[in-house]
């Protein structure tokens, strides 16, 4: 019995030695683009991305959103997405065609800025999101890498701005680098 217990213990702890140290071979910093095509004007998915007490009426991830003092006039938000609380702030504004927020948080495993950039389609809107995102811990590297992916959060916004508006997710996926 005690063999047994020490080979399972041994090989934990090489799988545990494996993932952290793959974990730490992958870059910290992650880039990753998704688009859609959303069947609504400029300017109402720029109202829709750029008002945050919104988001609970189509982002069905979204239960609570708290509207926080402006950052050098930009504004400021704390939301409540999938029962976790982040902070985020506008960096870069400019009405109807770039957003940019970024995780004002800090002591997160995770941080990084989304690159909104919205373009006139006829009738319709291409919505692009760029993560420019990081990743801390080694083991939660790992885990985005080979497990849960990148683009999942990507994914989920732009199916719920698709979803309020009618349109088409991306099928050109551009890579992660």
């Amino acid at each position: 019995m005690k063999a047994v217990l020490g080979f399972l213990f041994t090989v934990v702890l090489l799988a545990v030695g494996v993932v952290f140290g793959f974990g730490l071979a992958i870059s910290q910093d992650h880039t990753v683009t998704r688009w859609a095509r959303v069947n609504a004007p400029i300017d109402s998915v720029w109202r829709a991305i750029s008002t945050p007490n919104e988001f609970p009426s189509w982002r069905a991830d979204v239960t609570e959103v708290e509207v926080l003092p402006a950052v050098e006039g930009r504004p400021s938000w704390r939301e409540v997405a999938s029962g976790e609380a982040l902070t985020f702030e506008v960096t870069r504004w400019s009405r109807p065609n770039d957003l940019v927020t970024r995780i004002a948080d800090e002591g997160l495993p995770f941080g990084g800025v989304w690159v909104y950039r919205l373009e006139r389609s006829g009738s319709e809107t291409r919505v692009t999101i760029t993560e420019n995102g990081q990743i801390y811990s080694p083991v939660y590297r790992f885990v985005s890498q080979f497990i849960l992916g990148y683009e999942g959060s990507l994914e989920r916004y732009l199916g719920a701005l698709v979803d309020r508006f009618g349109g088409a997710m991306d099928t050109d996926i551009e890579g992660v680098s």
